[in-house]
């Protein structure tokens, strides 16, 4: 908040006498021994303002600005008390990435085939995540849009994420069940230890476009599918090595349709070098090669991290 001081030049003849003496009483009330006693219990900091008063005085006299003053210096008070309080913390971070990937697979599954951009934006607070992440290539054929929020209780994670990658004819608010192109999944991680560098992820999507296939219609009923994934990895620096796999016909794998039953639909490796740009600014790379066994397919993505 910007506190706009008058210029030296203001005309202050123009200023009421009743407005100019309530800011003599607030000066006099601010050289008051029992008030300096207290502004200095509260801060150290504040006496120092005082030492300088005397020089600001005749020009809060002139502007009227006195009472401006001790409010900037309480509040800069307030600011120091909580600083000494808890002098690395932060209430709420901004977290902001954008990847820049050269095909974007997604659990086996090929989303865009074109380059993609990935841009996330996030508020952090504490244990609690909530914001966007999204994807759109760059020939604009390709658009997702997925909020989230996700809470990490030391090495677990639980995530709710809202997923879009349609955006057809219908509007983006809808939510009815049974025409909206939304997909609300639910996700349990597990983000390993120092001594376990295991990752283990569950996902199961619980709401939305994601519904069963009917073979005697060939289409999709009304009744949800539950389409679920999950995936271990293990760090093999500098390597990761993972395996996804679904119980069931659904989104994963083959696809909505074609082969039931349980099968590995995501299996593949990854690596991550930072290149030195500068003295101060590495730039991340990263290489995944992945197979889909079920669907037959195999592709190799890079990506850097912005």
């Amino acid at each position: 908040m910007k506190l706009l001081c008058p210029d030296s030049t203001t005309n202050t003849n123009l200023k009421p006498e009743g407005e100019a003496d309530s800011s003599l009483s607030i000066i006099k009330i601010f050289h008051n021994q029992a008030f300096l006693k207290l502004l200095t219990t509260l801060n150290p900091c504040l006496m120092k303002l005082h030492l300088h008063s005397d020089i600001f005085l005749k020009k809060a006299r002139a502007a009227g600005f006195a009472s401006s003053f001790i409010f900037i210096s309480c509040l800069s008070g307030s600011q120091a008390l909580l600083a000494q309080e808890a002098p690395n913390e932060k209430l709420i971070d901004f977290k902001v990435t954008t990847d820049v990937v050269s095909q974007y697979i997604w659990r086996g599954t090929v989303a865009s085939l074109n380059p993609n951009i990935q841009p996330t934006f996030a508020l952090v607070a504490g244990n609690i995540e909530a914001g966007l992440w999204g994807s759109t290539d760059f020939l604009a054929s390709y658009k997702e849009l997925d909020p989230y929020i996700a809470c990490t209780i030391k090495s677990f994670k639980i995530s709710v994420t809202d997923y879009d990658w349609t955006f057809g004819n219908s509007s983006y608010f809808n939510y009815k069940n049974s025409s909206t192109e939304h997909i609300i999944e639910v996700g349990l991680n597990f983000t390993g230890t120092a001594k376990l560098p295991l990752n283990v992820s569950l996902n199961t999507m619980v709401f939305g476009a994601d519904k069963k296939w009917d073979k005697n219609t060939d289409s999709f009923s009304d009744k949800q599918n539950f389409s679920t994934y999950l995936e271990l990895s293990w760090l093999f620096k500098p390597c990761t090595i993972f395996v996804g796999m679904t119980p069931n016909n659904g989104y994963y794998g083959a696809g909505y349709g074609k082969i039931d039953g349980f099968a590995i639909c995501n299996l593949g490796i990854s690596s991550t070098r930072n290149i030195k740009i500068t003295q101060d600014f590495t730039l991340p790379l990263k290489g995944s090669f992945y197979v889909n066994p079920q669907a037959e397919s195999v592709h190799m993505v890079i990506g850097i991290t912005l």
